[in-house]
């Protein structure tokens, strides 16, 4: 993310997207009735038999926020005069990389320390889980991570074992060495169950990618094995500066805290009662839970709990949905506390 403009005072933030996790984490902190500001091209009719696209610089109230398939879209009332699009009117700007935006709302403490968050430079870092014949990679991304791909190796079933007909961990190498000229890797995590990571090693021959490479265990080889990877203390020091481990320890904390009925809260009339007394110090809401809420035009409530928490020195924390810390989260309403006393 790149900040072009910042003025707190009046509410004002001029920002440029830089990646899907910006558009992302746009969706996640533009308030409902923000004023956005942006480029946005609309099919003008000229006549009965031509049409023509124009471009316009384009003020608009929000109303809607929707992040789906990579798209940022926008949508409320246009509050820019304009000849073509009257004021008042109802438009809708999608918002992609690049594209330079103007946000105009209150912003609390936690939104601009995303926004700071996502301008610093991230580890970019690649997920390997394998054995003898099933490998899958996956890319840790500030909200999550991303299944990139998974393929199977030609294995020879025997009696006493099974051999490869094919060089398995050199098809492995090669897809390790495509991602890291890609994605210029920082680091790169290779696990497995039992030895197989060691077998991998012995024969990889790539000096520059050992350098990169750290050892971890998983319990099985599949898209689940992720989730449970990143909690590894082997690999706590490559994700120390990742969100989503920060998620995870904090929602395994909330869980624990309900286990033995301690300092917490979960579901909204509880977390809304500890907030109002002033008891939640650390306010947990999933992005499944802020997108229904404002689906039923009802986040307002949850960003008045957001605005309490803070006037009393608390910690907001916006846990994904779409991983392990969210799906647990979710599973309890999406929304969670946990408390000073």
């Amino acid at each position: 993310m790149k900040i072009t403009l910042k003025d707190t005072k009046k509410g004002i933030m001029r920002v440029v997207p830089q990646n899907q996790d910006d558009l992302w984490l746009l969706s996640q902190i533009i308030s409902s009735g923000a004023l956005i500001s942006a480029k946005t091209t609309r099919k003008i009719k000229i006549s009965e038999t031509k049409v023509e696209k124009k471009t316009y610089f384009l003020s608009i109230q929000i109303e809607k926020i929707i992040y789906e398939n990579d798209v940022l879209r926008v949508s409320g009332s246009v509050m820019s005069e304009n000849d073509d699009i009257p004021k008042g009117s109802a438009h809708s700007i999608s918002i992609e990389i690049n594209d330079t935006v103007k946000i105009e709302q209150k912003w609390l403490s936690f939104q601009l320390d995303k926004l700071e968050d996502a301008t610093k430079d991230k580890a970019n870092i690649l997920l390997v889980v394998l054995d003898r014949e099933d490998v899958y990679f996956a890319q840790l991304t500030q909200e999550n991570y991303r299944v990139l791909s998974n393929f199977e190796g030609e294995v020879e079933r025997k009696m006493e074992g099974a051999s490869h007909k094919g060089n398995f961990y050199a098809e492995v190498t090669e897809k390790m060495k495509e991602y890291n000229k890609r994605l210029c890797l920082d680091k790169i995590v290779v696990a497995s169950p039992a030895f197989f990571k060691d077998d991998f090693m012995k024969q990889l021959n790539d000096d520059g990618l050992k350098k990169k490479i750290i050892l971890a265990t998983c319990s099985s080889v599949s898209e689940n094995a992720f989730a449970e990877l990143i909690k590894r203390e082997e690999v706590k020091q490559a994700l120390q500066d990742e969100r989503v481990r920060e998620e995870l320890e904090l929602v395994d904390q909330l869980f624990v805290e309900i286990s033995k009925e301690g300092k917490c809260a979960y579901g909204l009339n509880e977390v809304k009662e500890k907030v109002e007394s002033g008891a939640a110090e650390t306010l947990l809401i999933s992005t499944d839970a802020i997108n229904d809420y404002r689906e039923k035009e009802k986040f307002n409530v949850l960003e008045k709990m957001m605005v309490m928490v803070e006037q009393m020195n608390g910690k907001i924390v916006i846990i994904t949905s779409t991983n392990e810390a969210g799906k647990k989260l979710d599973g309890i309403t999406g929304i969670g506390a946990i408390l000073r006393y």
